[in-house]
């Protein structure tokens, strides 16, 4: 029910903004590098966008095979820690609206974009040890990157974290500090739940 709900409000948030979700099915048990920070970095391409970890280690998995928090298909794990970073294959600008975030060994992430003109804007979250956490972002707009890091939870614990369903868009050069589609996606998700308890007490 819960990722029913999930799934419909990404899909309205997404129709909205005319966004799309990088949501990492159909590679599961997928590993990209070999730990091995020395020789280079891992990199993935996807959806039109290249993810690179400089720690050369991260999985594309469903995060129930290592007892973190799922919504049942694969994700991102950073699981060795090293700064994730997320840029556009053709190297243009690109908003991201908002994520699911997940602890693995971290108790945040920490997102840093930069912009075109080399500022940038950063923001860290609390992240759930129990469950998916939605993070909204604001102002993470006509970015050249963004880059993820985690804080462990211990100081001898790696910096890892997981993601899933980002979603981004092509920016259209007008900067923008309320994601308005998003905000709407997850007022859906209230009404819905709303919806379905007021069902079940009759």
């Amino acid at each position: 029910m819960k990722k029913a709900i999930l799934t419909a409000a990404l899909a309205f948030a997404c129709s909205l903004s005319n966004a799309a979700v990088i949501d990492f099915n159909g590679h599961s048990n997928t590993i990209y590098g070999d730990e091995d920070p020395s020789n280079g970095v891992a990199s993935l391409t996807l959806d039109g966008f290249t993810f690179r970890n400089a720690a050369d280690h991260f999985h594309l998995v469903d995060l129930a095979q290592f007892g973190e928090p799922s919504n049942g298909t694969s994700s991102l794990l950073s699981d060795r820690g090293g700064a994730l970073t997320l840029e556009k294959v053709d190297g243009g600008l690109f908003d991201v609206i908002g994520l699911l975030g997940y602890a693995a060994y971290s108790s945040t992430i920490t997102l840093m974009g930069t912009f075109a003109d080399g500022g940038s804007i950063s923001a860290t979250f609390d992240v759930n040890t129990e469950s998916m956490t939605s993070l909204e972002l604001v102002g993470f707009t006509e970015l050249r990157s963004l880059t993820f890091t985690g804080a462990p939870e211990t100081p001898m614990a790696p910096a890892g974290f997981g993601i899933d369903d980002l979603i981004v868009s092509e920016a259209e050069g007008i900067a923008t500090d309320i994601p308005e589609p998003f905000t709407l996606g997850l007022l859906g998700i209230g009404l819905i739940g709303l919806a379905a308890s007021r069902r079940r007490a009759r």
